[in-house]
């Protein structure tokens, strides 16, 4: 009896542990695929590609990065003008669109964080812009 209650315990407690999936799990889907705007990344894998939302007139994409980056951020309002792209050697990384948008990218998700986290895009991508202001 006490081993079983041991064992139940124990299966329990691994099942409350899962990892924060990642931004790029699963298969692709046409969503994904960037616009023919976005000029070629010398960071990026392009065929990486993640339809993360819209915000602020936005849509916003992750790519992962080619050493030394790891992840990129595509940002465009669908015009060469509007399209900024960013990346980042670590885990997370902001950028801000010449209008005072501003998007942040942290790949672990943003649960926990202690500081304001904005407008959610994707667990992975929030709208922050206006927090950083005094």
């Amino acid at each position: 009896m006490t081993a079983a209650l041991a064992l139940a315990v124990i299966a329990g407690a691994g099942a409350g542990c899962t990892a924060m999936p990642s931004p790029f799990d699963g298969e692709r889907s046409n969503a994904d695929e960037l616009p023919a705007i976005v000029p070629p990344m010398e960071g990026a894998d392009a065929a990486s590609s993640r339809y993360q939302g819209q915000s602020s007139g936005y849509d916003v994409y992750l790519l992962k990065g080619k050493p030394p980056s790891q992840i990129c951020l595509v940002v465009t309002a669908g015009t060469a003008d509007t399209t900024l792209t960013s990346c980042s050697g670590g885990s997370w990384l902001q950028t801000t669109v010449s209008d005072g948008t501003a998007f942040r990218v942290q790949l672990q998700g943003f649960d926990g964080d202690p500081d304001p986290t904005g407008t959610e895009v994707s667990p992975w991508v929030h709208d922050v812009t206006g927090i950083d202001e005094g």
